[in-house]
């Protein structure tokens, strides 16, 4: 006796300039979804995978146009920002602070904080 299950697979497709399709099957992902009891009780779609295509697309041309235009509008008011920003933000070498100070001259050790860790560990005898 034959079982069956439902399967999700997931094939990316090439559709090249000339308008031919190609599967890319070495990509392919397969999700077993659930248990059927025939494959009578699936619906299919009547419509050709080509024409779901030229469906997907012609759809979402027109709204792709509008996101474009949006989002060429978004880069340019960026770059337009960062232009800015870097004309403002320039630091000279000669305005940066240097990160060591030089040493203090002619003082004991008696009140330097770096040695007061080690209080404990000198021997007075």
């Amino acid at each position: 006796m034959s079982k069956y299950v439902l399967a999700n697979v997931e094939v990316p497709i090439q559709i090249n300039i000339d308008g031919s399709i190609e599967t890319l099957q070495s990509y392919a992902k397969i999700h077993i979804i659930r248990q059927l009891s025939s494959p009578d009780d699936l619906k299919t779609v009547t419509l050709p995978v080509q024409e779901q295509i030229d469906n997907l697309f012609t759809t979402t041309s027109t709204e792709d146009t509008s996101l474009e235009k949006e989002e060429i509008i978004h880069i340019e008011e960026t770059e337009r920002d960062r232009k800015t920003t870097d004309e403002v933000l320039t630091i000279l070498k000669s305005e940066m602070k240097s990160g060591s100070r030089p040493p203090i001259k002619n003082t004991s050790f008696k009140s330097k904080k770096v040695f007061k860790h080690n209080r404990t560990a000198k021997a007075y005898g």
